[in-house]
């Protein structure tokens, strides 16, 4: 893992879970993104999101290329089992 970004509040998690599910992008994440992913016009690097919704709106709120597929839900997966792992490791 690279970075994380813990919440700083439950309200500000409720926040983004509510964005999140609506198909918006949170601005914590927006803010995030904008922060830690690398926005060069012609980089090679995809962000993997588990739903196309979302996907679309992240694209349109930074501009970054995302992807989608049922390799991206697997890889979601794994992570969400072995994340305390990670965090661990850090």
């Amino acid at each position: 893992m690279k970075e994380f970004f813990p919440f700083e509040s439950s309200a500000v998690a409720l926040d983004a879970i509510s964005s999140t599910n609506a198909g918006k992008a949170p601005e914590v994440l927006v803010n995030f993104l904008s922060e830690k992913f690398p926005m060069k016009k012609k980089s090679k690097v995809k962000l993997g999101v588990s739903d196309n919704k979302f996907a679309g709106a992240i694209n349109e709120a930074l501009e970054i290329q995302t992807t989608t597929s049922a390799v991206i839900n697997e890889l979601l997966r794994g992570f969400r089992t072995h994340f305390l792992q990670f965090l661990k490791s850090e």
